[in-house]
């Protein structure tokens, strides 16, 4: 859960910006809601940071599995595996430069992403 705490959470300022946003074009652009915008746009405020946060809670997993899996992948890599599925692991042969592990002490080698 705390990985999808911290996507979350840097998920939350765009997810709030984009609904301030569209609850701000209307009130700004509609001739009928412009003398009303004194009250609009605090309450247009108010109501954004609070549907941000279910907002930027769902789309977590759903960036994040496709972040993390995409990594994976390309390392051959598996944590967790389904029922019924071997284990797969990196081979002896592959050593952490391979497989770009080794950029948190400054190395220089990455993982090539594959171009399909």
């Amino acid at each position: 859960m705390r990985k999808r705490l911290i996507v979350a959470a840097l998920v939350y300022l765009p997810v709030n910006a984009v609904l301030f946003g569209l609850k701000l074009v209307p009130i700004l652009t509609i001739p009928a809601l412009t003398p009303h915008s004194a009250t609009l746009i605090p309450i247009a405020t108010a109501s954004t940071f609070i549907l941000a946060i279910p907002i930027a809670w769902f789309l977590a997993p759903y960036l994040q599995a496709r972040a993390f899996g995409n990594m994976r992948d390309r390392a051959g890599i598996r944590f967790r595996g389904r029922p019924g599925e071997e284990k797969q692991t990196v081979p002896a042969s592959k050593g952490a430069e391979e497989i770009g592990v080794d950029q948190i002490g400054g190395g220089t080698s990455t993982i090539k992403p594959e171009q399909k």
